[in-house]
Formats: structure tokens, sequence, C-alpha cells
């Protein structure tokens, strides 16, 4: 038998941990448009807890409770075990219907299998935090609710400040960052392209306080308050 992996190994990815995380989470969709999203994980083949040692067997996904309706979820290992030591892949994918706008927070379910102090172990686990926002299908322009797609960090910056949008079309516009006196101290006119998009923003010229950052197109505007220690 030939598995089919719909989703592949990102070679660049080595820390263990899950890609994306829950702060950047997944990219927004619209209705009547094929959606899909990949969520990729580093497994350790080891860790410890308590100054005990474990060995991690492997981390299976049983399951996603959450999706959109007809949306679904395939691995990218057989039987949706990742191996410890090794890195896989969850696509989630779909076509959203008319009507299916809104928000939907997933619940992914794991089964953890380790060996604590020579004894094999299973322990499942729930991982929450992320989520699928659809957008209706006459929405337009960037995304009108900034505040839970436009993610900024560190918060305090420190030589650079990290900036993540999600735009559903290309549209021209404008960052623009002010000091607490409403002096600009940074400006760059860009293309927000579609969908995800990072934006690296350095602030080793910027003096300790707090700075407001101005995202703007000829549709939105939105602001977000950080911080700088240098």
């Amino acid at each position: 038998m030939i598995f089919a992996q719909p989703c592949s190994i990102d070679s660049t990815l080595t820390s263990p941990g899950i890609y994306p995380d829950t702060v950047t989470n997944l990219p927004v969709g619209a209705e009547t448009q094929y959606y899909e999203a990949v969520i990729r994980a580093v497994i350790p083949a080891d860790t410890t807890i308590s100054g005990q040692s474990i060995q991690i067997d492997s981390i299976g996904i049983t399951g996603i409770d959450g999706l959109p309706s007809g949306f679904t979820y395939a691995c990218g290992r057989p039987s949706c075990y990742i191996l410890g030591g090794t890195q896989g892949c969850i696509l989630i994918s779909g076509t959203p219907a008319v009507g299916q706008a809104g928000i939907y927070p997933l619940l992914v379910k794991v089964l953890i299998k380790a060996k604590f102090s020579g004894m094999p172990v299973s322990v499942p686990d729930t991982l929450k935090g992320y989520k699928i926002r659809i957008y209706d299908s006459t929405h337009v322009g960037l995304l009108e609710d900034f505040s839970s797609e436009v993610f900024i960090y560190p918060n305090p910056a420190f030589n650079v400040l990290h900036v993540d949008l999600y735009n559903l079309q290309n549209a021209n516009g404008t960052i623009t960052i002010k000091d607490i006196q409403g002096r600009m101290v940074y400006q760059q006119q860009m293309l927000f392209v579609q969908g995800l998009q990072k934006v690296e923003i350095p602030i080793t010229t910027m003096s300790n306080g707090m700075y407001f950052l101005r995202i703007a197109n000829d549709k939105e505007i939105i602001e977000k308050k950080f911080y700088v220690i240098q």
C-alpha cells in the first residue's frame, strides 16, 4: 500500500514545538473559497519532568473537534502518529458554504505514548487555542477585525518588532509607528498581500517606552500598543 502524504515536512523547523503556535494561529478563510491550513509538530525524543527522564515513543492525533461542516483533516504520518524525534503534520481543508461565516474554535485531541522509568504510559490530552475564522463571501479588503488577526511580538520588544498580518486580498497600505507624544518614528508604504504576511520592523533606534503601531489602507485603520525595552 502506498501512503500519499497530504502535507510535507519542513526541514527548517528543528526546535521541538508546534507550528504555527496558537498566537499566530491558522489562516482565515472565506465562504465558497477553498481553504487549507497545515499544522506541523516537531516531537522531541525525550524530555525531563521533575528531574525524571521520559522517553517519548509517539504522539498521535485522535481527532479534531469543532471543524466547520464539510471540513476534514489528514495526517502526514500513517495512523496519525508522530514518532519521538521526528516531525509530522496535519492538513485541514474544506470549502465553506454560504452561511458558514464565523469563528470555529478547535480542540485537537492527542494521545501521548511514552516510557517513564522504563514503564510504558499512555496519556490523553487536548490541544486548545487554535481557531478557524471564516468571513462571508461579500467581504473585501483587509480583515475587518484586525484586533484578532494582527499579531505583534514580542511585547515588550527588543531590536526587532515582528508583525503578522492575515489578509483576504491584496491592498496597498501604510505601517506607521508613533511615540507617546504623537511623533512619527517609523513609516513604511507597502502592499498587504493575500494570506499570511510577516513583517519585521527594526526598532534599535527607538528609546525605551510606549509606542503605537498603526496599520491602514483606504478602507480600514487599526492601532496596537507596544513597548520597547533596549
